[in-house]
């Protein structure tokens, strides 16, 4: 079986954002990709999600998931 790749690029609106984001992303439980990788830049989060495609698909779902509540919580406080 081969693996699959899904890139995925989360935008942040500043460095403590992105930072914030990149935590979430690791404390995500539920994760069943074999390689998960997230890199922080200045204006985005950019992840790289390594596994099959059923791996990779319910990976994405949660990181976004996750990047969601925490943009969310960033805008209310």
């Amino acid at each position: 079986m081969c693996p699959h790749t899904a890139k995925i690029s989360l935008p942040c609106s500043s460095m403590q954002e992105c930072l914030e984001i990149a935590e979430a992303i690791t404390k995500v439980k539920g994760l069943r990709a074999p390689l998960i990788k997230h890199r922080v830049k200045k204006t985005s989060v950019e992840v790289t999600v390594v596994g099959s495609s059923t791996e990779v698909a319910l990976t994405k779902k949660l990181i976004i998931k996750a990047y969601e509540q925490t943009k969310k919580r960033s805008t209310e406080g």
